[in-house]
């Protein structure tokens, strides 16, 4: 037998939808999301559609846990270190109004709030050149302030970083060391070749998120369920994995990737 297999992972149940390719056989399984090991619920289903995972030609996965903990702003106490002078650039945005005609129109705050935004002197020239070097010692009164507010996680965007990244990493190296964080997240990582306003918001997602995919890796993603030369959808199957380092990219596993 030869399998294609769909799931999407929901917020409140995991579905799976399995068609032998050459019988046209299709099977549909349901179980409770598995907050804790978010595969457990997925094993759950195969089990239940009888199965052999080890079967399957093609995997694709999909869930809107991610951005169910964006819009609800359930994610990890997040603060995000910017370029000296441009921490407001996230909510400052583009200085568009989506809707122009509607005179009650209002932006959503953004998911650090000014309170938890910090900036540090440094700047990089969109050439690449550093014309400010990093100013490493600011950042030991920082972490300070930020151990402080309960800060769990840290998203670091420095201007034109994507050019060169070094204040960056080092900003990254320094900060990990001096607070516990849950994750620090890079704009140069999340979106290469983006201004500092789109970057910010990549970098605050990704950290908003820290915390929530948590339960993807639970050891049995491995060839014995899945045979190697399985093909998986982009955003599926080792991107799972890749979810743990960078939870911005699973905002974009909407519904319409899992099976309908």
């Amino acid at each position: 037998m030869a399998y294609v297999i769909a799931i999407d992972i929901g917020g409140t149940f995991t579905d799976l939808v399995a068609c032998d390719v050459e019988t046209g056989a299709v099977a549909y399984t349901k179980s409770p999301t598995t907050y804790d090991r978010l595969g457990e619920a997925i094993f759950e289903c195969i089990r239940k559609a009888a199965i052999d995972a080890r079967e399957a030609n093609f995997v694709k996965h999909g869930t809107t846990l991610v951005i169910n903990a964006l819009l609800q702003r359930v994610g990890a106490k997040t603060a995000l270190l910017a370029t000296k002078g441009f921490r407001d650039v996230l909510e400052i945005g583009r200085g568009n109004r989506t809707r122009p005609f509607d005179l009650r129109f209002h932006r959503e705050p953004p998911l650090v709030p000014r309170e938890l935004r910090f900036d540090v002197t440094e700047r990089v020239r969109g050439s690449g050149q550093v014309q400010t070097p990093l100013a490493l010692g600011e950042l030991k009164d920082l972490a300070e302030k930020m151990r402080k507010a309960g800060v769990e996680a840290l998203a670091i965007s420095f201007l034109n970083s994507y050019q060169t990244p070094n204040h960056e990493e080092d900003a990254a190296a320094e900060g990990g060391g001096l607070v516990d964080f849950v994750a620090v997240a890079l704009h140069r990582a999340a979106r290469d070749g983006v201004g500092a306003g789109v970057g910010e918001g990549f970098v605050e997602g990704d950290e908003g998120e820290a915390g929530e995919p948590e339960g993807f890796d639970d050891g049995r993603c491995a060839k014995p369920l899945i045979r190697p030369s399985a093909t998986f959808s982009p955003l599926a199957g080792r991107r799972a994995l890749e979810a743990q380092e960078l939870r911005v990219r699973v905002v974009l596993q909407l519904p319409p990737v899992g099976p309908r």
